[in-house]
């Protein structure tokens, strides 16, 4: 995904803490395409979610955007996720 996706060396969980930061900040740029795949448990839905949410604030249309899941739990955890960050971001900004 990273231009520059070198593993760090060893087991510092320090430096791979960083990688993994810098990986699910690149994940998410709208301005790119990406291919999540990890270990469940690793944040895959939290990457996607927020890769939708900035792609929805950046201006695109719902139908614009395609995001595939391996499993309906995922997708429906997702789909839950960008609805309820969209409603309490919608209503914060009306004051309710």
């Amino acid at each position: 995904m990273n231009d520059d996706a070198t593993l760090p060396d060893g087991d510092d969980p320090v430096a791979w803490t960083s990688w993994t930061t810098i990986q699910q900040s690149i994940a998410s740029d709208p301005q790119r395409s990406a291919w999540v795949s990890a270990n469940a448990g690793s944040g895959k839905t939290h990457v996607l979610t927020q890769r939708v949410i900035r792609l929805l604030l950046a201006g695109a249309r719902p139908s614009a955007i395609l995001c595939l899941t391996y499993t309906k739990a995922a997708a429906s955890e997702m789909s839950n996720r960008v609805f309820e960050a969209c409603r309490v971001g919608g209503s914060a900004g009306h004051g309710t």
